[in-house]
């Protein structure tokens, strides 16, 4: 190759490279260092200022690398505080920068096979009430801790000669008539209503609308992305 058309190849390489440094400087935050960090120092302060889950300290976020280190702590956050708008806006915001950022720097990956596996994924572990860190909440959201012992009282129910409150069946309707007048029916019944009473009282069970469960799915949803990125994305945060 003569000496000039050597030249001609360094400067235009030369010429490329300052291309693509200049593409990656728009592209990337300076603290990203053309995709080698994270910047999400937003996310970090828009944390701080959810005052009811930093005063439980069950996230440690004394400052950006504490935080950074015990974010995904999804399934020590208490339902009460994952139905708050704070929360919801925290962790949509947060999956959004990452799964930007995993395109940003993966430009070949085909993030919408990603997509589609995550997506049936949570759908099925949502169904299936299995799903990391919602084991307890979705339960409790579609009322079914106590699913079982409902179903079973309204299958006995069905029987004509059968008393819930002593947990008894009949086959003779003239023994079960005899049973409703006796002592211990009169104080299994004044029992059993003492008790339904004072569960009430003590622990009172939240109805969900259809609006409530929608936001809650959808936490629940970014909160996975921001899992399953964190562990796509593992050499970035190491």
């Amino acid at each position: 190759m003569a000496p000039n058309e050597n030249l001609e190849s360094e400067a235009l390489f030369a010429h490329r490279m300052e291309y693509v440094l200049d593409k990656a400087d728009k592209i990337f935050s300076g603290e990203e260092g053309h995709g080698k960090f994270l910047d999400m120092h937003k996310h970090y302060f828009t944390f701080c200022r959810i005052t009811k889950l930093r005063k439980l300290g069950i996230i440690k976020s004394e400052d950006y690398l504490s935080w950074l280190q015990n974010f995904d702590k999804f399934e020590l956050v208490p339902l009460y505080i994952k139905q708050t708008g704070q929360y919801s806006e925290y962790v949509i915001s947060l999956a959004e920068y990452l799964k930007d950022f995993f395109k940003r720097t993966k430009p070949l990956h085909d993030f919408s096979e990603i997509e589609t596996h995550l997506e049936e994924m949570f759908e099925s572990e949502w169904q299936q009430r299995s799903l990391f860190g919602w084991e307890t909440a979705i339960s409790k959201i579609y009322g079914a801790a106590s699913s079982g012992s409902k179903d079973k009282i309204q299958e006995n129910s069905k029987d004509d000669h059968y008393c819930e409150a002593c947990r008894k069946s009949f086959s003779n309707p003239t023994v079960f008539e005899f049973h409703l007048k006796g002592k211990r029916h009169i104080k299994a019944t004044a029992q059993s209503a003492a008790n339904s009473s004072e569960i009430i009282k003590s622990s009172p069970t939240q109805q969900y609308s259809e609006s409530q469960i929608l936001r809650l799915r959808e936490v629940a949803k970014c909160e996975t992305w921001i899992l399953r990125l964190r562990t796509i994305l593992r050499e970035v945060f190491e």
